[in-house]
């Protein structure tokens, strides 16, 4: 049964230094047991760092590379064929359910949401 209503996306605030919804969600994807504070001080240095070597604006250079990364299609398993319980003959050999791996395209918000997983799961090996 559907729900009665559909719960509101909550809104975060920005970072306090670069004033980016996107630098905030960043440090709190980063975060690691609720230290924010050690969290932030990683990414500002980082992006300070990429804005002295690159000498153009880390913020952009940080949204092109997030964007680069964001999944646009994900594979989805489909049954296809044959009955569900495996009713039939042959002790329900018969009526053999296959699956096939589907490509479906993402929604913007769903690229992003992959997006970030990886990147925690990558950090989690280098940190």
């Amino acid at each position: 049964m559907p729900r009665s209503k559909q719960t509101k996306k909550r809104q975060i605030a920005p970072d306090p230094i670069y004033a980016s919804r996107l630098v905030a969600k960043l440090i709190t994807v980063t975060m690691y047991d609720g230290k924010k504070s050690v969290s932030q001080k990683h990414i500002y240095k980082t992006l300070e760092q990429l804005k002295a070597k690159t000498k153009e604006e880390a913020l952009g250079i940080l949204r092109q590379a997030l964007d680069n990364i964001k999944p646009v299609m994900e594979v989805r398993s489909r049954r296809v064929g044959g009955a569900a319980g495996g009713t039939g003959c042959c002790w329900g050999r018969c009526n053999a359910v296959q699956h096939y791996d589907q490509p479906n395209h993402l929604a913007p918000g769903d690229g992003i949401h992959h997006q970030q997983h990886w990147q925690r799961d990558d950090w989690d090996i280098h940190i």
